[in-house]
């Protein structure tokens, strides 16, 4: 890492995440807070992906997103970055075309990752990411927190994201969650089926989250079954079937209810519906990490062999992580976009995982 500390201290930074999911920008984001506490009087400014900018909103340690479009060539970006009089920029999520832009735009503190060889010379402040050097124990927030170290930051490995939702949207979020039969006279605990990949039953199968949801009913849980759109179908079999099981060994006198939320809410919404909950379960995927940030305790299965789970796991103190019982099956190489079928799934213990729910709850 170069440790050369810029003097005077940058006082109008932008950090640049405008690629990846939505969980590698909320974990990037520890990055503001690192800024504002080391520099005080600092403006920090972030560009993310358009649909994620409501993330940002009511951020303590963000003044302000930028609304460029970043796939747009370098010359349409180019007028609008110098206008705004950056004195630093970190380039978080390493895209070529952002590392010459911010050149071209003589931004004087420019820091990004050291080993791309077409552009990572353009860089003022290089950084080894510890992750490429085999690193695999080290939390995803402190490896990204290195950016901010390079310029004279002290960040503690101790920071954690923040997303904020109004008490406004709090109480909207109630009153739906009441409409869709979800009172709140119950503990709430959510679920998220999906792991952000494009997937079908015959290759994501479903039956460890419908015994996961029916477990958690009757335990007395309300469960909420969160997913885009074009999951639907997913998460719709889950309830239904967590239904049918419920009803044929209901287990408890006052068992819970189940509903499926997905592709019911905008980003804003659902961040506010996950505040509301008690816990909630979900594959390695941005929703997790939303939750985390909302303080929401949360339980992290990561199914797939090459998942690095001490270096995703949620960053919050009440989070368990849950791995498959073995793995002697898979023979073949383990890359998660290009799984057939994800049979590590069915060797997830499904009692286990309601158990870590029991234990971190609140």
């Amino acid at each position: 890492m170069n440790n050369k500390i810029p003097s005077p201290s940058p006082r109008n930074i932008l950090i640049i995440h405008t690629h990846g999911g939505m969980g590698d920008l909320i974990v990037s984001s520890v990055l503001a807070e690192a800024l504002k506490r080391s520099f005080p009087a600092c403006r920090v400014t972030v560009w993310p992906q358009r649909r994620y900018i409501g993330l940002f909103d009511h951020h303590p340690f963000v003044d302000a997103c930028l609304e460029l479009d970043p796939a747009a060539p370098v010359w349409t970006n180019l007028r609008p970055l110098r206008a705004h009089g950056f004195d630093a920029v970190i380039i978080s999520w390493s895209v070529t075309r952002h590392a010459w832009l911010a050149w071209l735009a003589a931004i004087p503190i420019r820091v990004g990752r050291t080993d791309r060889l077409l552009y990572s010379f353009l860089y003022t402040h290089r950084v080894h990411l510890r992750s490429r050097q085999g690193d695999r124990t080290s939390q995803w927030t402190d490896i990204q927190l290195d950016y901010a170290r390079s310029i004279g930051c002290q960040a503690s490995p101790d920071l954690k994201p923040i997303v904020v939702v109004t008490p406004t949207e709090k109480e909207k979020a109630a009153a739906f969650l009441k409409s869709s039969g979800i009172t709140g006279e119950r503990r709430i605990c959510g679920l998220h089926v999906c792991k952000g990949l494009v997937v079908d039953e015959a290759r994501w199968p479903l039956d460890r989250f419908v015994e996961i949801a029916a477990g958690l009913l009757r335990q007395g849980f309300d469960v909420a079954v969160t997913g885009v759109a074009n999951e639907k179908p997913l998460t719709a079999a889950v309830a239904e079937r967590a239904r049918t099981a419920l009803a044929a060994d209901p287990g408890t006198d006052a068992p819970g209810r189940i509903t499926d939320l997905a592709g019911l809410c905008s980003l804003r919404e659902t961040a506010a519906v996950i505040a509301r909950m008690d816990a909630l379960i979900c594959p390695d995927t941005g929703v997790g990490h939303l939750a985390a940030a909302l303080n929401v305790p949360t339980v992290a299965i990561f199914p797939v062999r090459s998942d690095i789970s001490a270096r995703w796991r949620p960053a919050i103190d009440a989070y368990r992580v849950i791995r498959p019982t073995r793995y002697d099956y898979c023979t073949r190489k383990c890359v998660k976009e290009t799984c057939p079928r994800f049979e590590c799934l069915l060797h997830v213990d499904a009692a286990e995982v309601v158990a870590a729910v029991l234990a971190i709850a609140r």
